[in-house]
């Protein structure tokens, strides 16, 4: 697990100091990787309806989703899982390389001197500090990222259903609204670490 007192230290500026991942480098991770990841956090539960379900959409019958990502994930449904598997997604977050894939950081030999390879182990210095304070911030960490995952997987999804006459106006919009749902997403997070180290 890691542990460090000094290295990750919050400012008073609160939560914007809290860094838990690259909105960029989350949004680069391929679909079947971020699907890894969601059965991963998740202890297993996924399929596509879960999907749909978590983001508040509805499959459409022969007709196009009109507004991309229109809703954030909705952190204050979790996800039930047991004991353990929280605590096996928990350690996956801590010592996997699951923070490493939302800061793109794929091989941390290579990677090691890289400014992403040190916020990685920020994040999880502050992850697991925090947890050390309130055993509720686990099964946050867990949930928040399993929802990013979630809407990674989304953006994936409507980037691809972009038609070629409307794709550069539409990516950029879906581009815009997964970011804003990936910051819905992790304030609640970004809150409760700071509120820790309070």
């Amino acid at each position: 697990m890691v542990k460090n007192s000094g290295t990750a230290s919050l400012s008073a500026s609160g939560a914007s100091s809290v860094i838990l991942y690259d909105p960029e480098a989350i949004l680069d991770v391929n679909r079947e990787v971020a699907r890894g990841f969601a059965v991963l956090l998740s202890g297993g539960v996924y399929n596509e309806s879960f999907i749909l379900e978590s983001t508040g959409r509805r499959r459409s019958k022969g007709r196009k989703n009109s507004s991309p990502l229109e809703l954030v994930p909705n952190i204050d449904q979790p996800t039930e899982v047991d004991e353990n598997t929280l605590m096996l997604a928990f350690m996956a977050l801590i010592d996997g390389n699951v923070v490493d894939a939302c800061f793109g950081v794929i091989h941390q030999r290579r990677d090691a001197s890289s400014p992403a390879f040190r916020r990685v182990q920020d994040a999880k210095i502050m992850l697991s500090n925090a947890s050390d304070t309130s055993d509720s911030i686990r099964s946050l960490a867990v949930e928040t990222y399993h929802k990013a995952f979630l809407i990674v997987i989304d953006y994936n999804d409507q980037m691809d259903k972009a038609n070629c006459c409307t794709r550069c106006a539409r990516q950029k919009k879906i581009h815009r609204n997964a970011k804003n749902a990936l910051h819905g997403v992790f304030e609640q997070l970004q809150e409760a670490i700071t509120n820790s180290t309070q």
